[in-house]
Protein backbone atom coordinates (compact mmCIF):
# COMPACT_ATOMS: atom_id res chain seq x y z
CA UNK A 1 0.00 0.00 0.00
CA UNK A 2 1.31 3.37 -1.09
CA UNK A 3 2.58 5.56 1.95
CA UNK A 4 2.38 2.52 4.35
CA UNK A 5 6.05 2.20 6.00
CA UNK A 6 7.49 -0.87 5.26
CA UNK A 7 9.14 -3.32 7.59
CA UNK A 8 12.76 -4.37 6.85
CA UNK A 9 12.99 -8.24 6.02
CA UNK A 10 14.96 -9.65 8.54
CA UNK A 11 18.98 -10.79 7.44
CA UNK A 12 19.12 -13.74 6.74
CA UNK A 13 22.00 -13.68 9.20
CA UNK A 14 20.66 -12.99 12.16
CA UNK A 15 17.95 -15.94 11.08
CA UNK A 16 20.57 -18.79 10.62
CA UNK A 17 22.48 -17.54 13.28
CA UNK A 18 19.35 -17.20 15.65
CA UNK A 19 17.77 -20.53 15.13
CA UNK A 20 21.72 -23.04 14.99
CA UNK A 21 21.50 -21.17 18.39
CA UNK A 22 18.03 -22.42 19.29
CA UNK A 23 18.19 -25.91 17.42
CA UNK A 24 21.87 -27.15 19.19
CA UNK A 25 20.89 -26.76 22.71
CA UNK A 26 17.31 -27.87 21.71
CA UNK A 27 18.70 -31.01 20.32
CA UNK A 28 21.10 -31.63 23.39
CA UNK A 29 18.36 -31.03 26.10
CA UNK A 30 14.87 -32.66 24.28
CA UNK A 31 17.34 -35.76 23.60
CA UNK A 32 17.74 -36.32 27.91
CA UNK A 33 13.89 -37.17 28.31
CA UNK A 34 14.59 -40.05 25.17
CA UNK A 35 16.88 -42.18 27.33
CA UNK A 36 14.74 -44.77 29.10
CA UNK A 37 12.93 -45.88 25.44
CA UNK A 38 16.49 -45.63 23.49
CA UNK A 39 17.74 -47.67 26.69
CA UNK A 40 14.38 -50.10 26.07
CA UNK A 41 14.55 -50.10 22.15
CA UNK A 42 18.11 -51.18 21.87
CA UNK A 43 18.31 -52.88 24.72
CA UNK A 44 20.90 -51.02 25.80
CA UNK A 45 22.14 -50.28 30.25
CA UNK A 46 21.70 -46.72 31.44
CA UNK A 47 25.87 -46.52 30.93
CA UNK A 48 25.82 -47.25 27.11
CA UNK A 49 23.04 -44.91 26.38
CA UNK A 50 24.27 -42.14 28.54
CA UNK A 51 27.16 -41.87 26.01
CA UNK A 52 24.70 -40.37 23.65
CA UNK A 53 24.91 -37.54 26.17
CA UNK A 54 28.36 -37.55 27.23
CA UNK A 55 29.53 -38.37 23.18
CA UNK A 56 27.99 -35.00 21.78
CA UNK A 57 29.29 -33.11 24.75
CA UNK A 58 32.45 -34.37 24.49
CA UNK A 59 32.99 -33.48 20.75
CA UNK A 60 31.51 -30.17 21.38
CA UNK A 61 33.79 -29.43 23.99
CA UNK A 62 37.18 -30.86 22.07
CA UNK A 63 36.24 -29.32 19.08
CA UNK A 64 35.02 -25.95 19.74
CA UNK A 65 38.17 -24.31 19.32
CA UNK A 66 39.79 -26.33 16.66
CA UNK A 67 36.83 -25.26 14.78
CA UNK A 68 36.92 -21.60 15.67
CA UNK A 69 41.01 -21.52 14.68
CA UNK A 70 40.11 -23.38 10.90
CA UNK A 71 37.38 -20.87 10.68
CA UNK A 72 39.75 -18.46 11.64
CA UNK A 73 42.36 -19.11 8.47
CA UNK A 74 39.42 -20.09 6.11
CA UNK A 75 36.36 -18.71 6.58
CA UNK A 76 33.83 -18.15 9.32
CA UNK A 77 30.95 -18.60 7.34
CA UNK A 78 31.84 -21.96 5.67
CA UNK A 79 32.76 -23.20 8.96
CA UNK A 80 29.01 -22.33 10.23
CA UNK A 81 27.56 -23.44 6.65
CA UNK A 82 29.65 -27.01 7.01
CA UNK A 83 28.55 -27.02 10.99
CA UNK A 84 24.64 -26.72 9.82
CA UNK A 85 25.34 -29.36 6.68
CA UNK A 86 26.99 -31.92 9.48
CA UNK A 87 24.54 -31.22 11.85
CA UNK A 88 21.64 -31.56 10.14
CA UNK A 89 22.58 -34.69 8.49
CA UNK A 90 23.51 -36.37 11.48
CA UNK A 91 19.50 -35.31 12.24
CA UNK A 92 18.61 -37.52 9.52
CA UNK A 93 20.91 -40.28 10.23
CA UNK A 94 19.59 -40.17 13.67
CA UNK A 95 16.21 -41.06 12.49
CA UNK A 96 17.18 -44.07 10.83
CA UNK A 97 19.24 -45.47 13.06
CA UNK A 98 19.59 -49.41 13.95
CA UNK A 99 21.80 -49.68 16.83
CA UNK A 100 22.89 -47.66 20.01
CA UNK A 101 26.57 -47.50 18.54
CA UNK A 102 25.09 -46.21 15.16
CA UNK A 103 23.57 -43.36 16.90
CA UNK A 104 26.57 -42.81 19.67
CA UNK A 105 28.61 -42.43 16.41
CA UNK A 106 25.95 -39.79 14.77
CA UNK A 107 26.01 -37.98 18.08
CA UNK A 108 29.65 -37.54 18.42
CA UNK A 109 29.38 -36.72 14.88
CA UNK A 110 26.61 -33.96 15.36
CA UNK A 111 28.86 -32.57 18.28
CA UNK A 112 31.66 -31.94 15.59
CA UNK A 113 28.86 -29.92 13.50
CA UNK A 114 27.29 -28.27 16.64
CA UNK A 115 31.00 -26.84 17.37
CA UNK A 116 31.65 -25.69 14.70
CA UNK A 117 27.91 -23.58 14.50
CA UNK A 118 29.33 -22.64 18.73
CA UNK A 119 32.22 -21.45 17.31
CA UNK A 120 31.14 -19.71 14.70
CA UNK A 121 27.64 -18.35 14.79
CA UNK A 122 28.29 -15.39 16.89
CA UNK A 123 31.52 -14.36 15.26
CA UNK A 124 29.28 -14.75 11.66
CA UNK A 125 26.44 -11.98 13.50
CA UNK A 126 29.22 -9.95 14.59
CA UNK A 127 31.14 -9.07 11.47
CA UNK A 128 27.79 -9.23 9.72
CA UNK A 129 25.63 -6.37 11.80
CA UNK A 130 26.00 -2.62 11.74
CA UNK A 131 27.94 -1.70 15.56
CA UNK A 132 24.44 -0.43 16.36
CA UNK A 133 22.39 -3.37 16.31
CA UNK A 134 25.11 -5.82 17.31
CA UNK A 135 23.52 -5.74 21.22
CA UNK A 136 20.23 -6.14 20.02
CA UNK A 137 20.89 -9.42 17.65
CA UNK A 138 23.18 -11.05 20.35
CA UNK A 139 20.34 -10.67 22.91
CA UNK A 140 17.99 -12.63 20.01
CA UNK A 141 21.09 -15.06 20.12
CA UNK A 142 20.74 -14.93 23.80
CA UNK A 143 17.09 -15.71 24.07
CA UNK A 144 17.67 -18.70 21.34
CA UNK A 145 20.07 -20.33 23.08
CA UNK A 146 18.72 -20.43 26.41
CA UNK A 147 15.16 -21.09 24.31
CA UNK A 148 16.57 -23.98 23.24
CA UNK A 149 17.80 -25.30 26.53
CA UNK A 150 13.92 -24.44 28.11
CA UNK A 151 12.08 -25.78 25.29
CA UNK A 152 14.42 -28.91 24.87
CA UNK A 153 12.42 -30.84 28.06
CA UNK A 154 9.41 -29.54 27.53
CA UNK A 155 9.07 -29.81 23.79
CA UNK A 156 11.23 -33.22 23.72
CA UNK A 157 9.02 -34.75 26.32
CA UNK A 158 5.89 -34.12 24.45
CA UNK A 159 7.81 -35.53 20.91
CA UNK A 160 9.00 -38.51 22.90
CA UNK A 161 5.72 -39.22 24.29
CA UNK A 162 3.20 -39.25 21.12
CA UNK A 163 5.88 -39.84 18.75
CA UNK A 164 8.85 -41.65 19.89
CA UNK A 165 12.36 -40.29 20.08
CA UNK A 166 13.24 -40.25 16.32
CA UNK A 167 10.98 -37.32 16.14
CA UNK A 168 13.01 -34.90 18.47
CA UNK A 169 15.85 -35.67 15.33
CA UNK A 170 13.01 -34.94 12.95
CA UNK A 171 12.28 -31.77 14.14
CA UNK A 172 14.99 -30.54 14.73
CA UNK A 173 16.26 -31.48 10.91
CA UNK A 174 13.18 -29.37 9.80
CA UNK A 175 14.44 -26.40 12.28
Amino acid sequence: AAGMPQTPKPKLTILVVVLTAFVTTFTGSALNLSIPDLSQEFHAGAGMVGWLVTGYTLAVAACSVPAGRVADITSLKSVLAIGVGLFTICCIAAVFSISIMMLILIRVVQGIGAAMIFSTNIAVLVNSEEENRRGKELGYVTCANYGGLSAGPAVGGILNHHFGWRSVFAVSAVI
